[in-house]
């Protein structure tokens, strides 16, 4: 089950329709990164985790900096969108 949703889990990031980071904004720049709006629901609910809907697409500098923040839910991701937009 694991190999299939990493398989899966690599093809989320065509299957949402956006051509901007939805974090900054910006352009998507090639090799752009699906990002999960709530981490802990790739373990707790499998199936949501493949679901296009339940993420959002980013630039890798983007994807590397909520991680490095350690922004793990859709509510600490909406404040992390805000805190970037009102620069």
């Amino acid at each position: 089950l694991d190999d299939f949703n990493r398989k899966e889990q690599r093809k989320l990031r065509t299957n949402r329709t956006s051509e901007v980071d939805e974090i900054t904004g910006d352009a998507l720049e090639k090799g752009y990164a699906f990002h999960h709006k709530n981490q802990q629901s790739l373990h707790t609910d499998p199936e949501n985790s493949l679901n296009p809907d339940k993420g959002i697409l980013v630039n890798n500098d983007t994807h590397t900096k909520i991680h490095r923040k350690k922004i793990r839910d859709e509510k600490a991701l909406e404040s992390y969108k805000k805190e970037i937009n009102s620069k």
